[in-house]
């Protein structure tokens, strides 16, 4: 897998985040899993990624939603858990404030609009140091 291969060869930590059409089950509090859910879980064990989907204000809080698409044979709406914020280890402690969002705010006019896609943007704080040089 090209991700795999561009991971160990990184010579600095990463940080993974976005839509990977996997869904890890229970990993995350998602109903499903799939396989390219188990690889995705496997990386992050195999490679020392944390998951942020898994912080307790976001675990099972779906980050893809249609819900005006019904199932096959099913009545509800569909949601997944696809989107995911993966960050090594190494640098977890320097990551805050991880959440899933729908809407957008405007700071000059103060206005909050809703974001336009079946997916939750996902958001965090990465807190770097500053070096004296």
């Amino acid at each position: 897998m090209e991700l795999i291969a561009e991971i160990d060869r990184a010579e600095y930590p990463l940080i993974i985040m976005g839509d990977v059409n996997a869904r890890m089950g229970l990993v995350a509090g998602d109903a499903s899993r799939c396989p390219r859910g188990r690889m995705l879980h496997k990386l992050t064990k195999d490679r020392g990624f944390n998951i942020l989907n898994k912080q307790p204000h976001t675990r099972g809080v779906p980050t893809y939603s249609i819900k005006d698409r019904k199932k096959p044979a099913k009545l509800e709406p569909y949601s997944s858990i696809v989107d995911y914020g993966l960050v090594q280890k190494c640098i977890a402690g320097s990551v805050s404030g991880f959440h899933l969002i729908d809407t957008s705010k405007d700071e000059e006019t103060h206005t909050t609009t809703r974001i336009r896609s079946d997916h939750r943007a996902l958001e965090f704080t990465l807190a770097l140091p500053i070096s004296a040089e």
